[in-house]
């Protein structure tokens, strides 16, 4: 009797466990069904390119690119350049009306337009940089420019952009999301309109980038949401989702609100010789941009933003955080950071002075015996020694001297950011164990 009272109690344990999980299975099932519908359905549309609608059907879908592969575009380096004589001139600052004086290089310029093939908008050319014009060099080949901005519901600024520099842009990257910079749930307005063709001329070089998630903090602090979008246009959009970069290319870092001049990034697109990353000053407008916002002086409101960086540098030196883009000044000037290691070295200079000026004796030319300093600890000197090759190439322009002055020479870039965070990471693992766990003990005390 105990034996088959034994064999009935397991049976009915197995029994009892697999109602359980049965039980389990089902709550998660609900559980994601319902996470799904309700909040992820934007994430299945981008990902199966599936239009969730019940009113307003359309008739005729335009696909949204996702991914992009780049390449070059040899018809744009062809007619960039016209031939004037023996000198190749910018076309977009060439003059071609009879009588205009030529520069020294054979080009005649449009009026504000300057250098020996044209090519350097005034603006470039009056604005105060740490480098010389003298250095700067008219490219044969263009960079290829990722424009990216996180976007809400700026239309208007939009459109403009579109028109003012799909031009010299080869790929805007444009994020969304479906909460709003409050953490509220939204529409994609957006995606909307790529899938009803409102921007078919546009749509070949638009790569677009699906934020579902709206970190807790972002509640208290509205900073760590701009920085979570910035940042993975970064992870997702740059690193992911676009092809055949090359380390030369640029990343234009932008709010929807904020619109370079189509001369400033065409200038960066064709030269060499600037330093980065690059600030720009946006002049703020109201209503229109012949209506600026006035200060105190009288004088027209700017704003001055870190914006532009090399692929290299968004790679070897930010490591795909675009946010560092804005904050480059205070990323740069971290003690810890990997490209600013200042190495603490005893130093042993050899050499007759130390008997002039430290009345030292000879036995200090000897590495065991150390330079002593007023507090007779030993004297110490600490000197930045070590870069990446992507850093002497792209921020030092090979100029090894920089090394050794590079808290120097980084500080005379005024690159003003505006905004500083605490880094901050999202661990969506953890919420989905953490959901599993949940259900889990549920479906516990459903079967008890």
């Amino acid at each position: 009797m105990t034996g088959t009272g034994n064999t009935v109690g397991r049976r009915r344990k197995r029994s009892h466990n697999r109602f359980r999980r049965f039980v389990f299975v089902t709550l998660l099932t609900v559980a994601v069904s319902v996470q799904i519908v309700f909040v992820g359905r934007y994430t299945i549309s981008v990902i199966l390119d599936v239009r969730w609608s019940t009113v307003n059907l359309v008739t005729r879908s335009y696909s949204v690119l996702t991914r992009l592969n780049l390449t070059d575009d040899d018809a744009e380096a062809t007619s960039a350049f016209r031939q004037v004589g023996a000198r190749a001139c910018f076309v977009e600052g060439l003059d071609e009306r009879n009588g205009t004086p030529a520069t020294v290089g054979g080009c005649p310029c449009k009026r504000d337009w300057f250098g020996a093939a044209c090519s350097l908008p005034g603006f470039v050319s009056r604005s105060p940089t740490p480098w010389s014009k003298d250095s700067l060099q008219v490219r044969r080949r263009p960079r290829r420019v990722i424009n990216a901005f996180p976007f809400n519901i700026e239309f208007d600024m939009l459109e403009l952009r579109f028109a003012e520099l799909a031009p010299v842009v080869d790929v805007f990257l444009v994020l969304e999301s479906n909460y709003t910079a409050y953490g509220t749930p939204k529409p994609l307005r957006l995606l909307d309109r790529l899938r009803n063709g409102t921007y078919p001329e546009i749509l070949a070089k638009l790569v677009y980038v699906f934020l579902d998630y709206f970190p807790p903090d972002a509640y208290k602090d509205g900073w760590v949401a701009d920085a979570l979008a910035r940042n993975y246009l970064g992870t997702d959009g740059l690193r992911r989702r676009l092809g055949g970069l090359r380390s030369d290319d640029l990343v234009v870092l932008n709010d929807a609100d904020e619109l370079p001049r189509r001369d400033l990034v065409s200038f960066l697109k064709w030269h060499d010789g600037y330093s980065e990353p690059v600030a720009i000053t946006y002049r703020w407008s109201v209503f229109g941009f012949f209506w600026g916002v006035p200060t105190r002086s009288g004088v027209i409101q700017t704003q001055s933003t870190t914006a532009v960086s090399t692929i290299a540098m968004v790679v070897y030196v930010f490591r795909y955080q675009l946010y560092e883009i804005r904050r480059a000044s205070q990323f740069l000037s971290q003690p810890h950071h990997l490209f600013d290691v200042k190495v603490l070295v005893e130093a042993f200079y050899v050499g007759v002075f130390f008997d002039i000026w430290f009345n030292l004796s000879s036995s200090v030319f000897s590495f065991f015996s150390g330079v002593p300093a007023s507090n007779d600890s030993f004297r110490t000197q600490a000197t930045t020694a070590a870069a990446s090759v992507a850093m002497v190439v792209y921020v030092f322009r090979y100029q090894i001297y920089n090394i050794r002055s590079a808290s120097r020479f980084i500080s005379q870039h005024a690159f003003d950011a505006q905004v500083c965070i605490t880094a901050f990471c999202v661990n969506r693992v953890g919420l989905v164990l953490q959901t599993c766990c949940i259900v889990w003990k549920l479906s516990a005390v459903v079967v008890s």
